[in-house]
């Protein structure tokens, strides 16, 4: 259900109070009349007239309220469980300190920034640690190493040095080329990928040694969804084609296959035998900006097999104390609340067990708007029922 503010809400209530006391002005004689001719029309005669309550279709417009016909339509079986967001492992790469130094962040890195490869993550300042910069001090060995060679290379083909002696000139110049690292001179650390920062693994201005990890990077490709299920669904896992995430702290919701995702693992069992009373099945699905690696969700797994019955969507229906309703239109502009029961959820969608047969309109979106019209108690200040 869409989020609305308190003003919002205290606009919509006014609007209503302002409609249904209009209502009140209609003639009873006419009401009676309405109401026979809307039964003899309609059929509704399991309800009294003081069930109803008016909901004009200008308002509803205003407010988002959104109506549909019940029908019978196919209900893939589904179960919940739990699940963790990881980068795909061949997406993902530590970014690493090329030398012993301070850390500094380039100014412009946060968690979520966007990457491409060779970008400069952060800068290793040597000239602060104590003994200093041991990367140039490699790199001053490794020219005197080079210079003693160059040296000795002529006098080894004249025969004026030994080989003993040259083979000791070539042996310090590779030496000093592996203590030595051409890309640490400068004390860049940038990414080995295109991606997204997905973590900050040390403090600005913190000490680090060489090949310390500061950051990690996530490419925008694919993610990894792991969902544990439940030992005693083991029967189920073969059968799971699909899932339906539910975001933390949001509404919102995202569909693996609608979304371009599919399933991963090749088997019903993890390749290792655990204790801990969960079979994992992967799915892999493009980045989605709601997805932020390390994290965890509720998941809806769905079924290959489905089954028929009365389905709506969950913004369709209002909770209250422990009950569940939804409102039918049973005449334009005119609606009633029905209690109903519910049967399975697969994060989108609820089967009726009962109170509602199909052929009925009901609102499937805006059902805080009804419930304001329903009870028509928020009056506006300075307004009144007596006219």
């Amino acid at each position: 259900m869409e989020k609305r503010t308190y003003i919002e809400l205290f606009a919509i209530a006014a609007s209503l109070s302002l409609s249904i006391c209009s209502c009140h002005q209609h003639n009873d004689a006419e009401e009676g009349h309405h109401h026979s001719h809307e039964i003899e029309e309609h059929g509704h005669s399991d309800h009294s007239k003081s069930d109803e309550f008016e909901l004009h279709d200008e308002l509803a417009e205003r407010f988002g309220v959104k109506l549909d016909t019940v029908r019978v339509g196919n209900f893939s079986e589904s179960f919940r469980a739990t699940g963790q967001i990881m980068p795909s492992a061949n997406n993902y790469a530590v970014v690493s300190s090329p030398r012993a130094g301070v850390v500094s962040f380039a100014g412009n890195l946060n968690l979520g920034s966007s990457v491409t490869r060779g970008t400069r993550i952060a800068t290793i300042d040597a000239s602060q640690v104590s003994g200093g910069d041991s990367n140039r001090q490699a790199k001053a060995v490794l020219d005197a190493a080079e210079k003693e060679l160059a040296r000795i290379e002529p006098l080894y083909r004249q025969r004026l040095v030994t080989a003993t002696e040259y083979n000791a000139a070539v042996a310090a110049v590779a030496s000093a080329r592996a203590a030595y690292s051409p890309g640490a001179a400068n004390g860049a650390a940038l990414s080995p990928i295109s991606g997204v920062v997905t973590s900050i693994d040390v403090a600005n201005g913190q000490y680090v040694n060489a090949g310390d990890a500061i950051a990690t990077v996530s490419s925008d490709v694919n993610l990894t969804l792991k969902i544990d299920i439940p030992r005693r669904y083991a029967n189920k896992v073969p059968g799971i084609i699909d899932a339906i995430i539910e975001i933390p702290y949001s509404d919102t919701t995202i569909d693996v296959r609608d979304a371009g995702g599919k399933r991963i693992s090749a088997s019903a069992m993890p390749a290792y035998q655990d204790n801990s009373g969960y079979i994992p099945v992967y799915f892999s699905i493009p980045r989605q900006a709601e997805l932020i690696p390390g994290g965890s969700f509720t998941a809806y797994l769905q079924g290959s097999q489905s089954r028929e019955a009365i389905c709506l969507p969950l913004t369709a229906l209002s909770e209250q104390q422990g009950a569940y309703y939804v409102f039918e239109q049973v005449h334009p502009e005119i609606f009633i609340k029905r209690k109903v029961t519910i049967g399975q959820n697969n994060g989108r969608q609820v089967t009726i067990t009962s109170g509602l047969k199909p052929g009925a309109v009901v609102v499937t979106d805006g059902v805080i708007t009804l419930r304001l019209a329903e009870t028509g108690t928020v009056v506006p200040e300075g307004h009144s029922h007596n006219h």
